[in-house]
């Protein structure tokens, strides 16, 4: 889906939808560092990232509440 296409509420909930989703695959890469890295930089990052990722799916998610039907 294009978001150029979209206006309103229909744009603010395929964004929303496509953030996630892109948020979720972040937190699967970060979770591929933290199992099988072994820089402890890389894997103090991974971890941040996975946090933040996991807070922005869920603040997104509360977001898409009232927008769905």
């Amino acid at each position: 889906m294009r978001l150029q296409a979209l206006s309103g509420v229909a744009f603010d909930e395929a964004f929303l939808r496509m953030m996630s989703a892109h948020h979720v695959q972040a937190v699967a890469e970060a979770n591929f560092e933290l199992e099988g890295g072994v820089d402890t930089d890389a894997q103090s990052l991974a971890e941040q990232i996975k946090q933040t990722q996991l807070e922005e799916i869920a603040t997104m998610g509360m977001l898409l509440e009232p927008l769905s039907p």
